[in-house]
């Protein structure tokens, strides 16, 4: 088989595609989804240093977190920016800030890699679960950095190894293996390509970021059913989703009943729900 070069352009308009393609699927799980993150976005928040009345940019937001947990936390004094490249998870974002009369809370579809923003902005900066899809990752962080205030914060959460994220990482490894396709591939973006805390404090100081550190914490996402945690794979999770579009109706079969038998062995409780732990490595920098 020819190989591909991959294109940083042709990616990016494949990513915006693929999760607008799942915004009403998150429009109807991100709640759920929550009930497990939420605990992510506080510790993230707690690792800025967030106080009342900072501003803070919220990259990759999706369907606006932790911009609106963030929001609550610098008040109307504070000012918060969320930014993706998705414009129908934005819409989500800005829906979710209406219902909850947050008029100091925006957002914008925007690359990071090309942030139209005034640099020397921000108090604090976050990414929940988006930088592993950046393709040139150093220059993104550079970009946040220097969006920064002096002696401001950033704080990334990318996920752990598959094998310890298998909230995400089991669905998609037998997705994967299923249709011939290398779930990790050296420097290729996606969910698994920022999983070493060496390499993205290396990559954070390469940007520019001072006082580097890294955490490792495990949140629990719980799914009230078997059934919903199949649904929310296939309706919200875009490298999923995208690649069960490329194998054949009986692949696709195949691939959501084993992930089916995996899920009863390893996370049904014995009451029916879901339990499934997900290692998230947090890394901090300081401009």
């Amino acid at each position: 088989m020819a190989s591909t070069t991959f294109d940083p352009v042709t990616y990016k308009i494949e990513q915006r595609r693929e999760w607008d393609a799942v915004a009403p699927g998150w429009r109807r799980w991100w709640s759920s989804v929550e009930r497990g993150t939420q605990a992510l976005s506080d510790h993230m928040i707690l690792l800025a240093q967030t106080q009342t009345g900072d501003k803070v940019l919220d990259i990759a937001t999706g369907y606006g977190e932790p911009a609106l947990t963030v929001a609550q936390r610098v008040g109307p004094s504070g000012r918060v920016i969320g930014i993706d490249i998705a414009p129908q998870l934005l819409k989500i974002a800005q829906d979710r800030a209406t219902a909850h009369g947050l008029g100091y809370v925006d957002f914008y579809e925007m690359d990071a890699e090309e942030l139209s923003l005034p640099n020397d902005t921000f108090d604090v900066a976050l990414c929940r679960l988006g930088l592993m899809y950046f393709p040139n990752t150093v220059a993104a962080l550079d970009n946040i950095r220097r969006h920064l205030k002096v002696g401001g914060r950033f704080v990334a959460a990318v996920w752990g190894a598959p094998s310890d994220a298998p909230v995400e990482g089991m669905p998609e490894d037998i997705a994967a293996r299923t249709a011939h396709i290398r779930l990790v591939e050296r420097g290729i973006p996606g969910p698994f390509s920022l999983t070493d805390a060496s390499t993205m404090e290396q990559k954070f100081s390469e940007a520019g970021f001072s006082e580097v550190h890294s955490e490792k914490i495990t949140i629990a996402y719980e799914f009230a059913s078997l059934d919903d945690f199949i649904l929310y794979n296939q309706e919200a999770i875009a490298p999923f989703k995208a690649i069960l579009s490329r194998v054949s109706p009986e692949r696709q079969a195949a691939i959501l009943d084993e992930v089916r038998n995996q899920a009863t062995k390893r996370f049904v409780t014995p009451t029916g729900k879901l339990l499934i732990p997900a290692e998230v490595l947090c890394v901090v920098g300081r401009r």
